[in-house]
């Protein structure tokens, strides 16, 4: 017998080579001058949307650079190295993003300089987690990767994570009543 994974999902996880916590000082400082919106975020900031290169991030933008190449290499895709927008996330206590996807690019990042511990997951959903959740709840021994309707994460200061920009994703609360998780989402297109 023969069991062939079909129509992977494709996550990048890489651990940079950054100033991390200078890059959390940089992002709450932008908090000081930029207002904010709401998008997903329930609670905490999300800095309006981002498009140059500054000084203190050039280490940072190298890194991704080099990552989205690596990453497409190995999918054996198109370079996807246009980073057509990025933006800040500072949630406190309590602060969650909820379920969303990032249309209208190919490939999704985040970069994570601050998290503290109890920040909480990143959850990744199976693009069938609706029907997954209905129909095989029940029957799930052991979840893992081929039954699984969604995929935990708990980010490390300095990662990194690369993914399909279809695949729908949430942040769970931060559960740490002292420290932000501060985290720099980027799109990228082709």
């Amino acid at each position: 017998m023969e069991v062939r994974e079909l129509f992977a999902c494709p996550v990048y996880v890489k651990q940079l080579n950054c100033d991390h916590e200078s890059i959390a000082e940089w992002c709450l400082k932008q908090k000081k001058f930029d207002r904010g919106r709401i998008k997903t975020n329930v609670g905490g900031w999300q800095s309006t949307d981002y498009n140059g290169r500054p000084e203190k991030l050039s280490n940072l933008f190298t890194e991704l650079q080099n990552s989205l190449i690596e990453y497409c290499k190995s999918l054996q895709i198109v370079e996807c190295k246009n980073i057509s927008n990025y933006w800040i996330n500072v949630n406190g206590y309590q602060h969650c993003n909820l379920p969303h996807i990032h249309p209208r690019s190919v490939l999704s990042a985040v970069y994570y300089p601050q998290v503290p511990y109890g920040a909480g997951h990143l959850v990744l959903e199976h693009p069938m987690a609706p029907v997954m959740v209905y129909d095989w709840n029940d029957v799930s021994v052991y979840p893992n990767r081929l039954n699984s309707a969604e995929y935990l994460m708990y980010p490390e200061p300095g990662d990194l994570v690369i993914f399909p920009s279809w695949l729908k994703h949430y942040v769970e609360p931060n559960l740490n009543k002292d420290i932000e998780r501060i985290s720099i989402s980027f799109n990228v297109s082709s």
